[in-house]
């Protein structure tokens, strides 16, 4: 049986990468399955921020080199708390 710690190890950490400027819905499995969205920052500008679990630093590192390979900025990354699994609108910040 696998314990709770263990499980967390096999599940992943949930993250928010948000990059500027509108990344297409499409890109998300390229992008190891993460949600996209889009929307406005402060300002105004356009925003993308990708959503989801990613299994170990390595696979993090893989999706930040992708975006790096499109050429986008990457504006901030965020590990988010276990919540974010049973509620993604509900997200809640470390």
């Amino acid at each position: 049986m696998i314990g709770e710690q263990q499980l967390k190890s096999v599940r992943g950490q949930c993250y928010n990468i948000v990059i500027a400027g509108e990344l297409d819905l499409s890109w998300s499995g390229w992008l190891g399955g993460m949600q996209v969205a889009t929307g406005l920052d402060q300002d105004g500008k356009s925003i993308t921020t990708l959503s989801g679990e990613i299994l170990d630093q390595a696979a993090l590192r893989s999706i930040l080199n992708k975006i790096w390979d499109l050429s986008l900025t990457v504006l901030s990354v965020t590990r988010v708390h276990e919540t974010f699994r049973e509620n993604p609108k509900e997200v809640n910040y470390e």
